[in-house]
């Protein structure tokens, strides 16, 4: 298939989706430094009825994560910590059983930490925002999954410990070290850790799918997705840092063969899971991705290195088994473009 067929497909396919309401926000497909696709769809706000673009800003959910590794390997980097360096060395007061847990255990949702995300006082701090350390109190009295290093379950609270030890270690706030050490660097101008108090231009507002109508969504205090997912980014931003992460070397080799190597322990049925970053095959291809899901947005960032191909859609609207239809179509076209 032709990247001029790809390109009339995926806009097609996705233009369809819009109009029956079943996605809204902006797409780009790229293959071997080729953008194919770069368009907006439905509305970034449905009051104003102000059309999503290139250029809209979405909050990513948990593709933050892939950037919270990447500060944690800056760190090692700069001989600042050490991947099996126990948690409980740079941060006080955790629970006995958490302080052995290791970075790279976190790093890889091997620590056996349960998720706060499902705790009984979450939705409250939803509202009212949160400190790190009273999203991680929230568990702090559950037992551990699992040992730790023996099986994954993924886990928002290790990546909330990370974002804390970044604060530690890089002795500046998780946002400001994000900023100084990949944002600006990268000229990543449009990403940022999301301030709902900022007069930002061209932010996308967030909605759900309820009784088949459009509905505002649910309000987030965005103090409490903190280092698992707290970014705004767009989908421009986002080929940039596929390009530099996976292809041009902003980390060192051996920093980001750790990242992307498959650990044993890591293995489910959707494959592996590095630093930040999933592992798995679609149609014989590897596939470097991260997903995001967070009150009226859902995400995906993907990078085939074989193909130097990038996916990423951004939506600011939450509804996940058509956004999931939509990535595995575009995928399937952006490979049939390998497979000639």
């Amino acid at each position: 298939m032709t990247p001029y067929k790809i390109a009339t497909e995926a806009n097609a396919l996705l233009k369809s989706e819009a109009e029956a309401g079943r996605f809204r926000g902006a797409v780009l497909l790229a293959w071997e430094g080729e953008v194919l696709v770069r368009s907006g769809y439905g509305f970034a706000n449905e009051e104003w009825k102000i059309p999503n673009s290139p250029l809209t800003k979405f909050r990513i959910g948990s593709a933050t994560k892939t950037f919270t590794a990447a500060a944690i390997l800056r760190l090692v980097e700069a001989g600042g910590i050490d991947l099996d360096d126990h948690i409980g060395k740079w941060i006080a007061d955790l629970p006995q059983a958490w302080q052995g847990l290791t970075i790279h255990q976190l790093l890889t949702h091997t620590a056996g930490l349960r998720d706060h995300i499902a705790a009984p006082g979450k939705r409250k701090l939803n509202l009212t925002g949160a400190r790190p350390e009273e999203l991680v109190g929230l568990i702090a009295n559950e037992p551990l999954l699992f040992p730790p290093g023996t099986n994954r379950s993924y886990s928002n609270t290790g990546y909330i410990l990370l974002g804390m030890l970044i604060e530690k270690a890089g002795k500046a706030s998780y946002a400001r070290f994000l900023a100084d050490a990949i944002f600006q660097p990268l000229e990543l101008m449009a990403t940022r850790y999301d301030d709902p108090s900022e007069v930002l231009p061209e932010r996308a507002s967030g909605y759900m799918a309820r009784d088949g109508k459009v509905r505002n969504a649910e309000y987030l205090d965005m103090s409490v997705p903190f280092s698992a997912g707290g970014l705004v980014s767009t989908v421009d931003d986002l080929l940039r840092w596929n390009m530099a992460l996976h292809a041009n070397g902003f980390l060192k080799q051996g920093s980001y063969r750790r990242m992307i190597a498959e650990y044993p322990e890591t293995r489910k049925e959707d494959g592996h899971y590095g630093y930040g970053v999933f592992i798995s095959k679609r149609s014989g291809y590897t596939c470097l991705s991260h997903s995001g899901g967070v009150n009226g947005f859902i995400s995906v960032v993907a990078y085939y290195p074989e193909l130097r191909g990038s996916l990423i859609l951004l939506s600011n609207l939450l509804d996940p088994r058509p956004f999931s239809s939509v990535f595995d179509r575009l995928s399937d076209l952006l490979l049939s473009q390998a497979e000639g």
